[in-house]
C-alpha cells in the first residue's frame, strides 16, 4: 500500500503544476472519425487537432480527454506518451509512393500509405529532399473541430462580379513567361545560395513596378541564414480586417548542385508568377477590393515550408482574420491539348466547400477541366495555414512534371497558355470569394423547449453593405426546401414536428445580391428536456468527478445528478441546488465502494428529462489490497489450455494471506481506472496461448492507474504482443511507447523453437523458479513454449534470465541467458513484469516469489495469517474478505478437528442462495471463494447476505454486502 508521505508528495506535485495534470496535453493519439457522426462530440470535448490524414486525425490528449473519449466509445490509439518533447514532421511524396526513412532521421510515430509522421529534434532536410521527399514541421498550434458544415450558396449560378472579367482579360501568357524566365535567369534560387536576397529584392521591385505601394520584405532565420518573404498588400475599402492571401514559394531546388543551378521554372517559378500576375492584373484594371488582399512569395519552402510557417504563425499570433489562403505550386505542365487541359483541386478538411465554387469558376471563366486532387496536402505552403485553422485551397497541374527537382525544370518544357488559364481560375476564386459577404460565425441552433420551434442565432456580420440573412431549413444536411429571411442575427423557426431533426443553414447576403457560404447546424424540437449525453467519470483520490455534454435547450435551467449503490437502484440526488455547469465532483464517496450515476436536465418549468445512461465509478484510494486481473480464457483443461477454475485456484493459493479481489478481464470486456484505482497493487496474468491484445481503453486505464502511484505485477505469455502489438522480432521500443515508458521494456526477442525450463534470478532477493512438470509433458522435456525475452530500459533492471536444458548453440536453447523479468521500483510507481506465466511454475517457488514482491517491493501486508501458524483449539468463522465485494469474495474458517461441514449463503429472507461446502473435512484452515453466482449460476443481486457455517455442533453466521 502507498504511504501517506507518497500521497502528500503526489498532492504537492499537482499543486505546483501550471495546470491540473488531467488537463495537460500529455500524449499524441490517432483517432479515426466519421464527420457525419462525430462533429458535435468532438466540439464538446475540445480536442486539439494537429493534422489530419483524411479520416485519421492526429490529436493531443490530456488524461481528462482520454476518459471522455473512452466513455463516449470513441476509439483512439496513443502513438506518443511524451507529446512535444521533440518536434514532429510530416514526410510525404508528390507521387504518392511509400515513404522509406533512414533511422537516423527520427522515429516513425505514425504511418499511412503515402506519408509518415516522424519525431525528431531536427530533421536533416537536405538529405530528405535529395531522397525526393517533401518535409514539413507540424507546429504546436492546434485547431479545434467545429460542429458545423459549410455549403456553397444554393443559388443556381455565380452572379457576375463587377471588374472580374476585366481582371481575367488582363492575365496573359506573355507576362507570365516574362516572370518565369526572369526567375529562371537567376540560375538558382536555392534557399542556401548567396543570391536569395537578390531574388527577394527583384520580386519586391516587380510589385512596386505595378504600382503597389505597400510592399515589405519580412525576414526570418533558418539554419543560420536569413531568409526573406515578400509581402505586397492592397487594403480593402469596406472590410479591411478580413484578409485574403494569394501566395507561392519563390525558392527552387535541383539535383546536382543546387547552389549553382536550380532553374525551378515550374517549381516554383510558376507559382511566384501567378502571385505576381494576379496582383498586376488587379492593379492594371484599377479594381478596388472590399477585403484586404495580400500577395506573398515565400522563402525556404523546399526544406520544410519555413517561409509560410513563419508568416502563418505570426498571423495567428496577431489574430489576423484570414478568410482564405490561395496557394500556387507547379501550375505550368500539361500533356493535354487545348480544350482537354486538366487541373487538380487540392483542398483541406473544413474547406471542402471551395470545391463546388471552384468547379463553377472553371466552367464559367476558363477552358480547364477540374479534378479533385490531394486532401490535406502537407507538401506546399497552404498546409502552413490549414494547420493553424485558416481556410486554404489551391490549383495544381494534373499531369505532374517529370522534370521536378531536376536541371531540366526550365521554361521550354512548359505551357504558358495552360499556366495562364490556371491563374485565371485562381484570380476568379480570389475576386468572387473576397467580394461576397463573410460567413456567419458562432451559429447556434437550440431547442426552445415547446416541441414545435428551434432558435437559430449567430454573431452579426460587420459588412456595411449587408442587406439581410437567409435561413434555410431542410430534413437532411445540405438539402434545404424552405428559406426565410431576417435582418437580425436571430430567428425562430416554427411549425416544426416534435422529435424530428431539422438542418438549419444561415447565410449573409449583401445589397447587390451576393451571398456568403451557408453555415449549417442541426436541431430537434422537444417539449421536455433531452437526457444529457456522454456522462463520464474521472476518479480522483477520494472523490469522483462527473462530466457530461451540455444541453442546448433554450429554456434549460440546469441539471440534477443522481447516485445509487446498485445498478438500476434507487437514485438519490446529490446536488441541493440546480447544477448550472456540466461538471460535478462527488466528495461524499466511501473508499472501495462502487456507485452508479445518472444525470437529468431540468428546464425553467421544472420539467425534468429522462435519466442519462448510467455509469459505474468509484474513487481512487490505493488501499484495497490486491486486484487479480485474469486475462486467461476459460479452457478445456488440456495441456496449456487451463480452465478458469484451475487458474483462479492457483493465484488464490499464491496470494493466500493477502487481501485479494478477483477481476475477469474476458468476462468484463475491459477495465477502467474506477476498477483499478481502489487497489494498492494489481496482479495481471495471462496463462494461455491466446494473443490477448490490450485495447487503447485498457492501456489508458493502466497508464492512469500507474500515474496515481499504483503497483503492477504482470505475468503473461508474449507481453510485447499484448501491450505493443509486436509480431516481428527482435523489436525495440523508445520514448513514447507505452511498453517503454510504463512497463520499462527496451527490447524483446523470440524464437519459436526455444524451450523454457525456468527463470534464474539476477537479484539477490529472489530465488529460482522452475516449470511444474505436471503442467508440461515429456515431449517437451517438461519445458514451456512461447516465452519471449524482455530487456529492461535504462530506468529499470533485468531480474530473471531464461533457463533451459538445451545448449545456447541450439535452436531450442537460443534464448538461454536472455532476460525474462524486468523490475522498476520508482518514486512514482512500481512495475514488475515476467514474460513467462507463473501458473506453470512450481507452486511453492511461485508463491515465494510473489510474496517477496508483495512484501518487499509493493509493501503489501499479510492481513490473514499463513497456513503454517498453529490452528486454534476451536471452530472459528472469520469475516469474508473483501467486504463489501464485487464480484467475488473469500471465506476462511478454522476446524479444530475433523467434522462434517456446511457453508451456505442466504439472503435476508432466509432463501438459500448458494451451497459452498457440504462434506466432511479434516482439521485445518480452510478457504473457499464465492463468485457471486446463485444456485442457477446467475449473478446474485446487490444487497446484504448471510453466510452460515455448521461444523459438527458448531454454528456461526456473519453478514456481508455484495455491491455492483
Amino acid at each position: 500500500m502507498r504511504s501517506f508521505a507518497m500521497f502528500l508528495l503526489i498532492i504537492l506535485m499537482v499543486s505546483i503544476s501550471a495546470l491540473p495534470a488531467q488537463d495537460r496535453i500529455t500524449s499524441l493519439a490517432v483517432i479515426k472519425w466519421d464527420p457525419q457522426l462525430d462533429l458535435e462530440r468532438f466540439e464538446s470535448i475540445e480536442i486539439p487537432v494537429y493534422y489530419q490524414f483524411q479520416q485519421d486525425m492526429i490529436v493531443g490528449l490530456s488524461a481528462t480527454q482520454m476518459i471522455k473519449l473512452n466513455n463516449m466509445g470513441i476509439s483512439f490509439k496513443i502513438i506518443d506518451t511524451q507529446a512535444w518533447s521533440e518536434d514532429y514532421f510530416i514526410l510525404s511524396h508528390r507521387d504518392d509512393i511509400k515513404i522509406e526513412i533512414i533511422k537516423k532521421w527520427g522515429k516513425i510515430i505514425y504511418r499511412t500509405e503515402h506519408a509518415v509522421l516522424v519525431k525528431a529534434v531536427n530533421l536533416p532536410a537536405a538529405e530528405i529532399v535529395v531522397a525526393r521527399y517533401q518535409v514539413t514541421r507540424v507546429p504546436n498550434s492546434p485547431y479545434f473541430i467545429k460542429n458545423q458544415k459549410i455549403y456553397s450558396s444554393p443559388q443556381e449560378s455565380i452572379p457576375d462580379f463587377a471588374g472580374l472579367n476585366e481582371i481575367l482579360q488582363e492575365i496573359n501568357a506573355d507576362s507570365i513567361r516574362y516572370f518565369i524566365q526572369s526567375l529562371q535567369d537567376f540560375g538558382t534560387r536555392f534557399l542556401m545560395a548567396s543570391n536569395r536576397d537578390s531574388v527577394a529584392d527583384w520580386i519586391k521591385n516587380e510589385f512596386m513596378r505595378f504600382g503597389m505601394s505597400d510592399v515589405q520584405i519580412d525576414s526570418f532565420q533558418y539554419s543560420g541564414t536569413w531568409q526573406y518573404n515578400v509581402i505586397a498588400t492592397i487594403s480593402g475599402i469596406t472590410d479591411p480586417s478580413k484578409v485574403y492571401i494569394v501566395g507561392g514559394h519563390h525558392d527552387s531546388y535541383s539535383s546536382g548542385n543546387p547552389w549553382v543551378y536550380a532553374p525551378g521554372a515550374d517549381d516554383n517559378g510558376s507559382g511566384t508568377a501567378a502571385t505576381l500576375e494576379i496582383a498586376r492584373a488587379i492593379l492594371a484594371t484599377g479594381y478596388q477590393p472590399e477585403a484586404t488582399m495580400k500577395f506573398i512569395t515565400f522563402a525556404a519552402e523546399e526544406y520544410g515550408l519555413h517561409g509560410s510557417h513563419d508568416y502563418a504563425q505570426k498571423a495567428q499570433a496577431a489574430g489576423m482574420d484570414i478568410a482564405l489562403m490561395i496557394n500556387h505550386d507547379m501550375i505550368s505542365y500539361t500533356t493535354g491539348s487545348p480544350g482537354n487541359w486538366r487541373v487538380s483541386f487540392n483542398y483541406y478538411t473544413g474547406s471542402e466547400y471551395f470545391l463546388n465554387i471552384a468547379s463553377q469558376l472553371l466552367q464559367n471563366y476558363t477552358t480547364l477541366l477540374g479534378s479533385n486532387g490531394t486532401q490535406n496536402a502537407s507538401f506546399s505552403d497552404s498546409y502552413s495555414f490549414y494547420i493553424r485553422g485558416f481556410p486554404a485551397f489551391y490549383f495544381e497541374e494534373y499531369n505532374f512534371s517529370p522534370y521536378y527537382h531536376s536541371p531540366n525544370d526550365v521554361i521550354s518544357n512548359y505551357n504558358m497558355d495552360f499556366c495562364a488559364e490556371v491563374i485565371k481560375a485562381s484570380a476568379a476564386l480570389l475576386v468572387v470569394t473576397s467580394a461576397t459577404p463573410a460567413m456567419v460565425e458562432d451559429l447556434l441552433v437550440v431547442d426552445n423547449g415547446n416541441g414545435y420551434s428551434l432558435n437559430a442565432s449567430w454573431t452579426p456580420n460587420s459588412e456595411p453593405d449587408l442587406d439581410h440573412y437567409n435561413i434555410y431549413v431542410g430534413f437532411s444536411s445540405g438539402a434545404f426546401d424552405t428559406v426565410f429571411t431576417s435582418t437580425t442575427n436571430s430567428y425562430n423557426v416554427t411549425g416544426l414536428s416534435e422529435g424530428t431533426t431539422y438542418f438549419i443553414g444561415v447565410s449573409a447576403e449583401d445589397m447587390l445580391g451576393n451571398e456568403s457560404f451557408v453555415v449549417e447546424k442541426s436541431g430537434t424540437p422537444y417539449s421536455m428536456p433531452q437526457s444529457p449525453l456522454s456522462l463520464q467519470d474521472h476518479p480522483n483520490f477520494e472523490e469522483v468527478e462527473l462530466m457530461w455534454r451540455e444541453n442546448h435547450e433554450r429554456d434549460l435551467w440546469g441539471y440534477n445528478l443522481y447516485r445509487s449503490v446498485s445498478p438500476g437502484g434507487i437514485p438519490v440526488k446529490l446536488n441541493q441546488s440546480v447544477i448550472v455547469d456540466t461538471v460535478y465532483t462527488d466528495i461524499t464517496v466511501q473508499n472501495g465502494a462502487y456507485y452508479y450515476y445518472t444525470v437529468k436536465a431540468i428546464d425553467s418549468m421544472q420539467n425534468e428529462s429522462e435519466a442519462s445512461e448510467e455509469i459505474r465509478s468509484r474513487a481512487v484510494s490505493l488501499d484495497g489490497g490486491i486486484l487479480i486481473v485474469d486475462e486467461t480464457l476459460d479452457g478445456d483443461g488440456s495441456l496449456f489450455n487451463p480452465t478458469d477454475g484451475a487458474v483462479d485456484s492457483f493465484y488464490t493459493e499464491l496470494l493466500r494471506g493477502f487481501l485479494v479481489t478477483e477481476y475477469d478481464l474476458v468476462t468484463e470486456a475491459g477495465i477502467k481506472l474506477a476498477d483499478l484505482g481502489a487497489y494498492s497493487s494489481v496482479v495481471w496474468h495471462g496463462d494461455d496461448f491466446t494473443d490477448f491484445a490490450v485495447t487503447e481503453q485498457i492501456e489508458n486505464s493502466l497508464r492512469e492507474y500507474l500515474n496515481f502511484g499504483g503497483n503492477l505485477l504482470i505475468s503473461s505469455y508474449h507481453p510485447s504482443q499484448a501491450f505493443a502489438g509486436v509480431n516481428t522480432y527482435p523489436a525495440n521500443f523508445t520514448t513514447g511507447d507505452f511498453i517503454y515508458d510504463y512497463l520499462k521494456i527496451f527490447q524483446v526477442e523470440f524464437s519459436v523453437p526455444a524451450r523454457f525450463k525456468g527463470a534464474l534470478p539476477q537479484a539477490s532477493e529472489y530465488d529460482s523458479v522452475v516449470v511444474d512438470s505436471t503442467k508440461s509433458n515429456s515431449t517437451l522435456s517438461y519445458h514451456l513454449l512461447n516465452v519471449e525475452s524482455i530487456q529492461a530500459n535504462p530506468e529499470a533492471a533485468d531480474i530473471f534470465i531464461y533457463e533451459t536444458d538445451y545448449p545456447a548453440s541450439t535452436a531450442m536453447g537460443g534464448l538461454k541467458g536472455k532476460p525474462v523479468g524486468v523490475e522498476y521500483i520508482g518514486t512514482d510507481y512500481n512495475v514488475i513484469i515476467f514474460s513467462f506465466p507463473l501458473f506453470y511454475q512450481r507452486v511453492e517457488e511461485a508463491k515465494e516469489l510473489v510474496h517477496t514482491i508483495m512484501n518487499e517491493k509493493f509493501n503489501e501486508i499479510l492481513t490473514i495469517m499463513d497456513k503454517y501458524v498453529d490452528i486454534p483449539d476451536d471452530f472459528i468463522l472469520e469475516q469474508n474478505y473483501p467486504n463489501p465485494f464485487n464480484p467475488s469474495t473469500t471465506f476462511r474458517y478454522y476446524l479444530k478437528e475433523k467434522a462434517f461441514v456446511k457453508l451456505v449463503i442466504y439472503d435476508l429472507l432466509g432463501q438459500k442462495i448458494k451451497i459452498l461446502v457440504d462434506e466432511s473435512q479434516d482439521r485445518g484452515i480452510k478457504d473457499i471463494s464465492w463468485d457471486g453466482r446463485d444456485l442457477r449460476g446467475k449473478p446474485a443481486a446487490s444487497g446484504i447476505y448471510v453466510y452460515r457455517l455448521e461444523a459438527g455442533n458448531f454454528v456461526q453466521s456473519r453478514k456481508m454486502i455484495l455491491l455492483k
